[in-house]
């Protein structure tokens, strides 16, 4: 039996998960802070980049969440 199929359903899952959460933090990107940039509007890019670092665990420490004031 091919292992194909199930590597083939991990990776839709996974994609399909960072794509979910890419969308649900653009809306609330005003909680997120570009250290690299701190003058510039957070893009979708940005929020993408973030979601994939945190996710992966990587965890660059380049763009951070704010904390509440």
């Amino acid at each position: 039996r091919s292992p194909l199929p199930g590597l083939l359903q991990r990776l839709a899952w996974s994609t399909g998960l960072i794509v979910v959460v890419a969308i649900l933090l653009w809306f609330h990107r005003e909680g997120l802070r570009d250290n690299s940039h701190p003058g510039r509007a957070m893009t979708f890019v940005d929020v993408f980049y973030y979601t994939v670092v945190s996710l992966t665990t990587v965890g660059y420490g380049d763009i951070v969440t704010v904390p509440a004031e």
